[in-house]
Formats: structure tokens, sequence, C-alpha cells
């Protein structure tokens, strides 16, 4: 056996074929080679992937062929001592572990991450050598009579509805005309059970060449004699199915020579896959970087808000817009661009950071909050090669030029923001818990000095100098019942250093006509701060739960009309609006709000119906929700530690954490006393109490009493 220095003399690449609509995990070391296939058609800007479309290629063929375009690249453009193939959903696995499998012999795991890559060792680079170097050949394979089928005949016709037998006929015809000598091994390979799926293989470089040299003259005919203008788009793929038989077959052929040797890998196919890029440069020197968070259901907010940002800007500046998703959909992106496609300063970026965030770096198991909570947190480590960036909340429009903002001087300081007049009134003795939990829980020393963190102008550099990591920061926010989420994080582990910002740049509005009375209640310097922002506002920030969406008549709501009327959002953002005006409650049309009467006065919590002291999780986030929220916000007859909503991030609540179902599923039920259904209409309750007892949620712990006022 070689020594491991010696190994690593051969260059091994495996090369992975991924989508262009999508972004996958990338295997980042000198073994896996990504690749885009039918990269020829990739029309997205900032890609950074190489793709099949350079040097000698089949980079148009992706339709027919698949991830044989990849193949061919490989071939024809990339020098080593081993080549290989895989997917971005389907790697070999290199651990010396037997794995369980399913019946199509896949070992099947839920995220592409960084804990799937160490546990298959996709990142030991000393073991693949040692695997690799040892045979000739190495391929996965997938015996499909263990799935019920006769043979590679029937697994041909069965598998998929769209593939016809007529069609492996003819290839058997054009194998025997082409090449005679492996024709019997194609037909005995058609007979067997043992199938080499999505062509998974690693071959020294001679054995590599020999079988291309044989394989794409076949498939290149295969095209032409396959082509049919009524097939669909699966079934123009005939010639890239055949092809995998053919791969299989030239196996057989390797296999019956006695002087090679190779081994079988297991295949493992994971579920997820979305991957955040490992680089995201920064535009340009001069351009002003602004990152957003958003969710599919906010993009048509976001649009708007990107639409004040743009046309309040009086200079040539370019703006680098970074949004960070799980969710955003290709078409919904495709929209957005198109919304700004007049902006030539304008450059958006859609970053999503699900992989990010399913590794297991952070403890988020158990964690009470969502994950777009954490996003502002992770920032400077996301965005490695940036120095400085403007973070902005989607609730809000910038009346001023953001450009001005950004030039602000940050030297010495990891933050830039507006004090938040708001909590200090809370502080202040509007809401009396909110003193004992800053004084007692957060350790505040000067919690006069709360900042608001919706909008934020980030010193990336100055935050990776001060030693303060993401990691620790999650930890913090994972282990804490934060009642403000991760803005309590930040001014817990920024105190000190913050660059305080004139209040014009983060004027808050007078959210459900509450928010004047709380920052009344904080001192008077603050109000009076607050009130002279207010004649002049650069940025208007729709914090809390009342949204102009949502209410046409709230504060400063014909502000944010003016920017969405431009959007290509705007009758989204009204349809939603109407439908939400005609919702049925008891027999009759919820149009109160417009007509001036206060939706909130309807509801009353059920004081005699929860016990004193009780740890409770609220399900739902709607009004209801928010009126208990209310009463229960001067009133410490129970404590909510969270607040259950199937999409948390359109809620807007921020008097408690507010997760999704499945994060409500895994808390232990130790955490809380009752899950109270805050819904109204009872037919609808008892379905999601059924659901949350299928999902484990113990029974006595449920409760739902009508929300009415009597």
């Amino acid at each position: 056996m070689s020594t491991t220095s010696q190994k690593k003399e051969k260059t091994i690449k495996i090369f992975v074929s991924h989508r262009i609509d999508l972004d996958s995990y990338v295997v980042e070391n000198d073994v896996f080679y990504p690749v885009r296939c039918g990269a020829v058609y990739d029309d997205r800007p900032d890609v950074f992937l190489p793709g099949d479309d350079t040097g000698d290629n089949i980079s148009e063929k992706r339709e027919t062929l698949c991830e044989f375009t990849v193949l061919y690249w490989a071939w024809k453009n990339v020098d080593a001592d081993y080549y290989g193939l895989c997917h971005y959903r389907r790697y070999p696995s290199f651990s010396f572990s037997e794995l369980d499998e399913d019946i199509y012999q896949n070992v099947v795991r839920e995220n592409l991450d960084d804990k799937a890559v160490k546990e298959l060792h996709l990142d030991d680079i000393d073991q693949i050598h040692d695997i690799i170097e040892n045979v000739d050949y190495a391929y996965t394979v997938c015996d499909v009579s263990k799935a019920g089928f006769r043979d590679l005949y029937d697994h041909y016709e069965q598998s998929l509805d769209t593939l016809h037998s007529s069609d492996i006929y003819k290839a058997l015809g054009v194998v025997r005309k082409m090449s005679p000598e492996l024709y019997p091994y194609f037909k005995r390979h058609l007979s067997g059970t043992n199938l080499i799926p999505c062509n998974m293989l690693v071959m020294k470089k001679e054995l590599f060449q020999n079988m291309c040299e044989w394989l794409f003259p076949i498939l290149f005919e295969l095209e032409k004699q396959l082509s049919n203008d009524t097939y669909c788009l699966e079934e123009i793929r005939v010639p890239a199915h055949i092809g995998e038989r053919l791969v299989g077959a030239y196996i057989e052929y390797l296999n019956e020579n006695p002087a090679l040797s190779s081994t079988i890998l297991q295949r493992v196919f994971f579920v997820q896959t979305i991957g955040t890029a490992s680089r995201i440069p920064p535009l340009k020197v001069d351009s002003v970087p602004v990152v957003l968070t958003s969710s599919s259901y906010y993009v048509p907010y976001l649009a708007t808000e990107l639409k004040s940002i743009l046309l309040n800007h009086c200079g040539n500046v370019t703006f680098d817009f970074l949004i960070l998703h799980t969710d955003i959909e290709k078409n919904v992106q495709d929209m957005l661009l198109k919304d700004f496609r007049e902006f030539e300063n304008a450059h958006i970026r859609f970053i999503n950071v699900t992989s990010y965030f399913s590794n297991k770096n952070f403890d988020l198991v158990l964690s009470h909050l969502a994950v777009q909570t954490f996003y502002r947190l992770c920032i400077a480590e996301i965005l490695k090669e940036y120095s400085k960036v403007v973070f902005l909340d989607c609730d809000l429009i910038v009346e001023g030029d953001l450009a001005d903002f950004y030039a602000m001087d940050l030297q010495g300081y990891c933050l830039g923001a507006t004090h938040d007049a708001d909590a200090v009134g809370e502080y202040n003795g509007f809401m009396p818990h909110v003193k004992p939990y800053f004084d007692g829980e957060l350790h505040l020393e000067h919690p006069y000095d709360y900042f608001q963190c919706g909008v934020l102008l980030m010193n990336l550099d100055e935050i990776r100098h001060s030693g303060i990591t993401s990691k620790e920061l999650i930890s913090y926010a994972s282990n804490k019942h934060v009642l403000f989420a991760d803005q309590d994080v930040l001014n817990v582990f920024f105190a000190g250093k913050v660059k305080f910002i004139d209040m014009s740049w983060n004027v808050l509005t007078d959210c459900d006509r509450m928010r004047n009375k709380i920052i009344k209640r904080g001192p008077v310097r603050f109000y009076k701060t607050y009130a002279e922002a207010r004649k002049h506002p650069n940025i208007i920030h729709y914090a809390g739960d009342e949204k102009p969406w949502d209410n046409p008549l709230m504060d400063f709501a014909s502000h944010y009309f003016k920017y969405a009327r431009q959007s290509l959002f705007y009758e989204e953002i009204m349809t939603r609006m109407a439908l939400s005006r005609v919702t049925m409650v008891n027999g009759s049309t919820n149009a109160q709000l417009v007509c001036g009467e206060d939706p909130y006065n309807r509801f009353s919590f059920p004081w005699r119906s929860v016990r004193p002291g009780s740890r409770i999780v609220l399900y739902g986030g709607g009004v209801v929700g928010k009126m208990f929220l209310r009463q229960l916000a001067n009133n410490p007859y129970c404590h909510v530690v969270a607040v259950c909503d199937q999409n948390p991030a359109a809620t807007g609540i921020r008097e408690a954490p507010v997760i999704d179902v499945r994060q409500l599923c895994d808390l232990d039920p130790d955490f809380y006393d009752l899950v109270l259904i805050d819904l109204e209409r009872k037919d609808i309750a008892t379905a999601i109490r059924a659901d949350l007892e299928l999902s484990g949620i113990p029974p006595q712990k449920i409760k739902w009493v009508d929300p009415h006022r009597r």
C-alpha cells in the first residue's frame, strides 16, 4: 500500500453535476469538483461555480443528455489521474461503516450540510485516496429486484410512465451496429437486475477515457434516432436514461477483466440540498451593500422598501442588495428582479441560508426562536468579504438618501444605531415586566442606551476584531428566553460598542396608537428627540403588529403607499388587504377597522380558564393572539413563553418569541404548562387541537376558550 503522501500525488476529481436553477450546498475540497450542468442556459448574474459551457463542450444538450454534459466536459477539458461523477443531491459514501439503505439501496439523509459531509467522510481526503487508489474503478449499484422489478427491461418500462420499451429496443439496434464487441454486455446488463444509478462512478484515467470514447458516439446517435416531436420534457431525456444502462454495460465489461480491481460504494440521497454560497464577494468598492432578510410572503413589502431606497437616492451610487432567505422561490425572485430592471444602480442577490443554519455549528434543535431571528446575528460570518454593510428590517421605507447613512464614520465602533425610545418607555414603567427583565435577566448596565436593531450600520471588520462570534450570539439566544429576540442579544453583547445615530434614521410609527404613549413614559429627552424626528423622517419603521398593508389608516401609511403603488407587487398587496377585510367572523365581515372600530376590543383573555403563574404558548399570531398579549403586558398573571404561528415572520410580534409548529412539537413539554389556541372559530380550533395531539403535544396541555367578550 502506498503512503498517504504518495497517494496525494495522484489527482482524484469527482465532478458534481449541479442544477442551474438551484443554489445547492457545495462540498469544498480538492476531490469534489462542482460543475453547473447546462450552464449555457444559466443567465444568473455572479455565478461562481464553473460551468460545462467552456472549452470543448455539449452544454446545449442538457435537456436530452442530463449529467452526461458534465461527464463530457470533464473528459475533454480537465486532466486528472481519476475521474468520477456524482450529483448535487447524490454523493458516494467514503465511510467504512455500513449505513442503512432503503429498497433502492439509497442511504437517505435529510440535509446535505457540514454534519453529513463529516459522517460520510467526504472531507477526509486521505481516506478517499486510500479507497480509490487501491482499485481501478469504483461505482454504486442498485439491485432493482429488491424494489420488485424483474430485470432492467422491466425497470425501464415500469419505473416511469414516460419511458417506452420501443426506445430500449432501438438502442439495442444502435449498439449492435456501432459496437458489436460490447453489444452482448449491453444485452446481458438489461437482462440482469444491477443498475448503476445516475452514472455514479470513479475510474482511472485510461479506463475513463476509453469509456467516453465508446459511450458518446452512441449517445449522439441515440439522440438522432430517438428524437420525437411529440415527446414531453421527460421523454426527450430518453438518451440519458439509456445512457445510464450503457454505463452499466461498460461496468459489466470491466468486471470480466481479471486484471482490474473495483469496489462498490454506498450511494447517499439528500432530501434538502440548498446551500449558502461559500463566497459572496462585494459588488464593487464604491457600492452600498444593504442586507435584508425576507420570507417569500414578505417579498411584496420588501419590493416597496427597495423602491423607496432607490427613488430617494440623489447620486449615482450602486446599491448591492443582499437578501437572506430560506424559501423565496425562483418565480418570486424573477418577479422582484423584473420590478427593478429599470434601475441601473440596483443589483439584487438572493442568498439562501438554509444549509448555514441546518449545520450543527449552532444548537438550534430545541431553540424557542424561529430561525429568521438569527440571520442578523450571523452577517459578519456569512458575508466574510464585506467590511461594512447596512442592515434593514423589511417593514420600513426609506425617505432619505441611504448612501448618506452608509457614509457615516464607524471607526472604533461595531454598530451604528438609534436609541429605542419605545423600549426605554416600557423600561420606565409602562410595561412593569420590562425593567426587572432588563436589569435581572439581561443585566444591562446602561438600560437607557438600549438600541433599536431594525436599522443598523454594521462595521463587520470591527465585529470580527471584537472576538464576538455568531456561535456565541446564537448560543446566548438559544439558551435564554429573550423577550425582544435578537435585539436583546445584540444589546447585551455590543453595549458600549455602538455609535448612536440621529433618530430620524429609524422613526418608529405610533403602532396601535400606543407607542406615542409609551415613549412619553420614558425620559423626556427621548420623547423630544422622537417628536422632532417624526417631522423629517429619513426612515419610517412600521415596527410592531400594525402594518400599513393591513391598516391603510395607520400612522405614516400614506408615505408607504406612495412607493407601494410603483411596485409590480401592488396588486398583490391590495388583494391581501381586501381578502383580510372580508374574512367571515361569526357570520359578518371583518370591516370594523375600516370604519374606525378597534377589532382588538372584541376579545378577552380567558382569565378564569388559565391557572395564575402558568407558562403558556399562544397558538396563533393573529388579532386574537395580539389582543391576549396586549392584555397580559400590564398584568403578571401568567407568562407567555412563545407564540406559535404557521408563518412566524409575518406576525410582527415582538412581545414574545415566535416559533412555527415544528418547533412547538420539538419543545420539551416541561417548558410550558398550556398551549392556548387563540382563534375565534371553534371548528378550526378543534381541528388544530387534533393535529397537535397527533404531533405529540400532551392533550391535557391543549385548551381553547371562546375569546369573544361577553
